[in-house]
């Protein structure tokens, strides 16, 4: 479906298009997308499923325990960019309002995870996203 065509129905198309460029704009800029990219990174990432799919391949125990390691690290890595995109003074009217229990529970296992692989400077920026809100 051509978004273009949906919204030319309403307005001249280079009025849909800025319309449409400046919502996702503002929709990746805001702080919900960041906390909920961040934790839909994190609580999707399931070790059992990984596991399995990795038996299958049919490689030695070492590769197998390196494919798992690299998939953690990136899961985590990835989620701790988004998470980043926070401004914890700018934002913080937003977290004080935000209550939800999966993100309290990515936070955690994150800061758990950052703690095992010894980045402490990842760790004191969740420290502070979680003392920023409604659960620290």
């Amino acid at each position: 479906m051509d978004l273009d065509k949906v919204f030319s129905t309403f307005y001249t198309s280079s009025e849909a298009r800025d319309y449409s460029t400046n919502t996702l704009q503002d929709f990746k800029d805001h702080p919900a997308f960041y906390l909920g990219m961040f934790y839909k990174l994190v609580n999707r990432e399931d070790e059992i499923t990984l596991q399995v799919i990795v038996e299958n391949l049919g490689v030695d125990e070492e590769t197998k325990d390196n494919i798992i390691r690299m998939s953690r690290y990136l899961t985590f890595t990835q989620a701790y960019s988004y998470l980043s995109g926070l401004d914890l003074d700018k934002h913080s009217n937003y977290l004080l309002t935000y209550n939800n229990p999966q993100l309290k529970k990515a936070l955690h296992k994150a800061m758990q995870y950052f703690e095992s692989t010894e980045e402490y400077e990842k760790c004191g920026f969740i420290k502070k996203v979680v003392d920023s809100t409604l659960f620290s």
